[in-house]
């Protein structure tokens, strides 16, 4: 059996920015850069890249990723669940009966490119029998008992999630932190049958806010493209 693979997950489709995934950031596409990290980290024989894009899947087999086949449209919209395809992915390393021959999922996702190799070994080090899953995230200020509001009904600010005792102050509130797409470890088995990313027993992997710099808009790519400089 092999231990740990390596997917990225790359749509052709993106609505902020056109060819999302193949715009370059330090030199590299998205994807390479994904796929380079991933082999950075030494720790799998397999790297797949998950898309339904033929130019994406051109560019992963030039970096020397897999690319078993091109992912169903139906799992390559802006409104299909990340989950679903990874379980789709999970398929292409099962046996006849629907058995994964893998041990351990790790997600590298090419929307945060200025993740380091060393992000990745820590997720996995990080995934044991304790928990299902390891998500990232960033400590943040805006927590949502005295930072983030909502709107009323009538159109004014409330709070998003008030408590009995006001917080005035940053340091008197608990620790917040912000989920980020860095890096997900998980095992195969766990992904089949969860409900969500956030299902189970799940641990928080922190890391620094430029490794959770994500790519959604045009602002974001610029903001990446100058700090890989």
């Amino acid at each position: 059996m092999t231990d740990a693979i390596a997917f990225v997950f790359a749509r052709g489709g993106s609505k902020g920015i056109a060819d999302k995934n193949l715009q370059q950031v330090g030199g590299l596409s998205l994807v390479a850069r994904a796929i380079k990290c991933a082999q950075e980290s030494q720790l799998f024989d397999h790297v797949v890249v998950s898309t339904d894009s033929t130019a994406i899947a051109k560019e992963a087999t030039r970096f020397g990723a897999e690319v078993p086949a091109l992912r169903p449209a139906e799992l390559a919209s802006d409104s299909s669940p990340e989950i679903d395809s990874w379980r789709h992915a999970i398929g292409w390393f099962s046996d006849r009966s629907g058995r994964p021959v893998f041990s351990r999922f790790v997600s590298v996702p090419p929307t945060t490119p200025l993740k380091t190799a060393d992000d990745i070994r820590r997720a996995l080090n990080a995934l044991d029998a304790d928990c299902d899953i390891v998500v990232s995230a960033i400590e943040t200020s805006a927590h949502p008992s005295y930072a983030l509001v909502e709107k009323d009904e009538n159109g004014f600010a409330r709070l998003f999630l008030p408590t009995t005792a006001p917080i005035h102050r940053r340091q008197d509130a608990s620790t917040a932190y912000a989920l980020c797409s860095t890096v997900y470890a998980s095992t195969p088995e766990h992904l089949q049958s969860a409900r969500g990313v956030l299902d189970g027993r799940v641990r928080i992997l922190e890391v620094d806010r430029r490794a959770a710099v994500d790519i959604d808009d045009e602002f974001d790519l610029e903001v990446a493209r100058l700090l890989a400089d």
